[in-house]
Order: structure tokens, then sequence, then C-alpha cells
């Protein structure tokens, strides 16, 4: 799919900013397929070379919950607020040698990279109908369907990976003071489901328009 598809007709349409967001997805394209590629080799070799250093670990980000209680953390004073308690959820960023940590990160880092290279690789091809002037096709609203689902499944997948696989990790973190404490959390990106769902409406619409086109095209 690395070209696209071939053009019906040679009526190509010459919008600048068409051609920029195909040069801009070229990019994207080939630098998810670089990490695809690289961050599974470095992160193999590391663990393997690695693994036996007393000293070793890695930095990665995980998923986790948090809260900060001030008045349980000798020597520090809040003002401006009446409970000196915080919390939260979000990515931290911890140095870690748990080999589970590091292999979780690489598989979801992975799956992103697997996605975002699948979505790109859809949306090139739509860029390529439009600079052929064959937007209106029968493929097009099927991959617009297939970019809504995807975004649908990882934004339901991941959540689970965020409670279950970086809660794991969580757990086995602690501290000798409760005035900080991590828990295991998740994050649903309703927006994202959102997005993904009109995507799915937006395939619809362009299927009855292309429906509609090749049945003038064929009155006429």
């Amino acid at each position: 799919h690395w070209y696209g598809p071939k053009p019906a007709n040679t009526n190509h349409t010459n919008s600048p900013l068409t051609k920029f967001v195909k040069r801009a997805l070229d990019f994207f394209l080939v630098f998810f397929i670089l990490i695809a590629l690289v961050i599974p080799v470095v992160t193999v070799v590391m663990a393997i070379s690695q693994s036996n250093n007393p000293t070793w670990g890695i930095d990665i980000g995980i998923f986790s919950g948090f809260v900060i209680n001030l008045n349980d953390i000798a020597s520090i004073e809040a003002f401006g607020i009446r409970n000196p308690e915080f919390s939260g959820k979000g990515t931290v960023n911890i140095d870690t040698s748990n080999l589970f940590a590091w292999y979780l990160f690489l598989m979801i880092s992975q799956i992103s990279a697997v996605v975002a290279i699948y979505v790109t690789a859809l949306l090139r091809n739509m860029v390529f109908s439009l600079l052929s002037n064959t937007a209106f096709n029968n493929q097009n609203p099927l991959r617009i369907k297939k970019i809504g689902i995807v975004i649908i499944a990882w934004n339901l997948l991941n959540p689970l990976l965020q409670y279950f696989g970086w809660g794991a990790v969580v757990n086995e973190i602690s501290f000798n003071n409760t005035g900080l404490q991590l828990y295991p959390a998740f994050e649903l990106n309703i927006i994202a489901l959102l997005i993904g769902l009109m995507m799915l409406l937006l395939s619809g619409l362009l299927n009855e328009a292309t429906k509609i086109k090749q049945e003038q095209e064929l009155t006429i």
C-alpha cells in the first residue's frame, strides 16, 4: 500500500495543502516504522546485556494514580489551601530495573506504533485518492470505518493495560512514608471514543455520497 491506489484518471488535484498533507503523512509513516523496528531491538539488547548488572535501569513512563499528603511529610508546610492533600492520575516517570515493567512498556509502545502505522497508511491512501480525483470511491468509506474501529478498540484496550498492567508495577512500589502513595488507575478517553464514533458516522455518509455519485454517472 506504499504508493496508494492507482488513479482512475489523469486529472490530478494540484492543491498545495493536499500535497503538504501527503508529504507529512509520508514522514510520519517512515518515522513510526522506524520506531516499530528500532525499539524492540534496542530494548531486548539492553535487557540481555544489562540484566546481570545490579545498577542497571531505564526511565519509563507508567500510568498511576497518586496521593500526596503534606500533613504526613515532615518539614513541609502548605499555605493558601485548606487541606494540603493532592491527588490525581497520569503518567509517572520512574527509573526501574523491573523486567516486567520494561517489557510492558515495550509492548504498549509497539501496539501504539502499529496502530499509528496502520492509521497513517489508511490516511495516505485517502490523500492519494484526493490527488487523483477519485475521492468518491468504494474504498474511502471502508478506510474511514477501519480508522474509527481502530480508534475505539485502542481506547477501550488502553485502560485495561493501564489498570492491570501498570497496576501490577505500581503495586510493587512502596514508600516508608504515608505522605506519598501510588495506586493502580485508568483513564477512559471519552473524546477519542467520540472521534471514533464520528468516523463511523462519516464513513456511512461518505458511502451514501459515493452511491449517489455513481448513480449520477450511470444516469448521465
